[in-house]
C-alpha cells in the first residue's frame, strides 16, 4: 500500500480518566494519514467532554452496548473510512513511530493483520519465549512482550494492539458478536478467520503500546460478579474452540481434559469456593456448546 489511510478504532465504556491520554499518544504520531474513531458504550456522554478538539477525532456514542465490545469494534468499522483499521483499547498509549511502523508491514495484499509489542508500564520487553500461536485444538498461545529482531509471522495478534485490511474485515464479516460479556477471545477469533481467508498476521516488536492494565488482576470483590465472568470467559472459550477447531481432539480436551484440570487447581486454591468456580466453569462450557450451534444453525440458515 502506498501511504494508505488509516482508521483508528477506540471502544471505551466510563473510562473518560483515561481516554483523553489515549488519543493525545495518537495525535502525536510521525504518520499523518490517519483518523481517530472513539467508540463510546457508557451510559452517558461524559466521555465526549475528555476528548481533545481536533478535526481528526470523530465520537460515536453506541446505546445500550455494556459487556459488547465486538458490537462496538464493528460500529467502529462502519463508521471508518481507512484502508487499515487499527485497534487499540483506552488504556493502551501507543509509542514513537507506532503507526508509521504498522503501516510500512503492509508490503503485500497477502497481509491481512499487524500488531506488535505489548508492555505493562516499566516492564523490558524479553528477547526469548513463545511467540502467538493457536494448537490444533484451539489452546491460545504465545507472549506479546518479545523483541524479535524482525517483523514475523504469527497465528493471532492481541487485541489492544492489532490492524486489518478493511478487505480482510469485510471478507469475514467483522467481529463475531456471540462473544460478548468478558468479550474473551474476540480478537482471536477474527485473527482465525481472517488467516483462514488466506490472509497473513505479522508480529513487529516496532509496533508498540504500553498497555496500563495489562498485569492480570485477582478476583473482583463482588463474588457474582466475579463468577459471571468466570463463566462467560468459560463460555467464550469454548464456542470459539467448537467454532474453529471441531474435532473428536477437541471435543475431549474441551469437555473432559480442562474440566478435570480446572477443577483441581479451582479446589486447591480456592477452597470451598472452587466449588462454586466448578459449576461455572461447567455451566460456560454448556453455555458454549449452546453458542456452538446457534452459530452452526446460522450458517446453515444463511
Amino acid at each position: 500500500m502506498n501511504n494508505p489511510f488509516v482508521s483508528i478504532v477506540i471502544i471505551t465504556r466510563h473510562r473518560p480518566h483515561l481516554i483523553g491520554n489515549c488519543v493525545q499518544h495518537v495525535l502525536i504520531q510521525d504518520y499523518m494519514s490517519f483518523e481517530i474513531i472513539v467508540v463510546d458504550a457508557s451510559d452517558d456522554e461524559t466521555t465526549a467532554h475528555a476528548l481533545p478538539n481536533d478535526s481528526r477525532v470523530r465520537y460515536v456514542h453506541l446505546e445500550n452496548a455494556a459487556h459488547q465490545m465486538p458490537r462496538s469494534r464493528n460500529e467502529g468499522i462502519r463508521h471508518s473510512h481507512g484502508d487499515i483499521i487499527a485497534f487499540i483499547d483506552d488504556d493502551s498509549l501507543v509509542q514513537p513511530g507506532w503507526l508509521r511502523c504498522l503501516v510500512a508491514n503492509y508490503t503485500s495484499s497477502h497481509v491481512g493483520g499487524v500488531g506488535g509489542l505489548v508492555l505493562a508500564p516499566g516492564e523490558t520487553a524479553r528477547t526469548s519465549g513463545t511467540l502467538p500461536r493457536i494448537t490444533a485444538t484451539g489452546s491460545v498461545l504465545g507472549d506479546f512482550n518479545i523483541r524479535t529482531p524482525a517483523p514475523v509471522p504469527v497465528d493471532h495478534l492481541r487485541g489492544c494492539n492489532m490492524s486489518f485490511t478493511r478487505q480482510a474485515l469485510n471478507m469475514v464479516g467483522g467481529f463475531d458478536i456471540r462473544l460478548d460479556q468478558s468479550n474473551f477471545r474476540d480478537e482471536t477469533d477474527v485473527c482465525v478467520s481472517i488467516r483462514r481467508a488466506g490472509f497473513q498476521l505479522i508480529y513487529d516488536p516496532s509496533v508498540a503500546v504500553v498497555h496500563l492494565y495489562s498485569a492480570k488482576e485477582g478476583f473482583q470483590r463482588d463474588e457474582w460478579q466475579d463468577l459471571h465472568y468466570y463463566f462467560s470467559i468459560t463460555k467464550n472459550i469454548t464456542y470459539f474452540r467448537l467454532k474453529h477447531f471441531f474435532s473428536l481432539q477437541t471435543l475431549l480436551a474441551v469437555f473432559i481434559g480442562a474440566p478435570i484440570l480446572t477443577a483441581l487447581t479451582n479446589v486447591r486454591r480456592h477452597g470451598t469456593r472452587g466449588a462454586r468456580l466448578i459449576w461455572n466453569d461447567w455451566r460456560g462450557r454448556l453455555a458454549g456448546w449452546q453458542t456452538f450451534f446457534e452459530y452452526r444453525r446460522s450458517k446453515h440458515n444463511a
